[in-house]
């Protein structure tokens, strides 16, 4: 398992952050949009 992490952390680490992002401001984006 630990193998297993390190292998993956750099990349899906990298991805995930990418994703973790955009999900990010399309929801702030939204939340706004909501509120206002």
């Amino acid at each position: 398992m630990e193998e297993l992490c390190v292998r993956l952390d750099e990349n899906t680490v990298k991805k995930v952050v990418r994703a973790f992002r955009n999900s990010a401001k399309k929801t702030s984006r939204s939340w706004f949009l909501e509120d206002t």
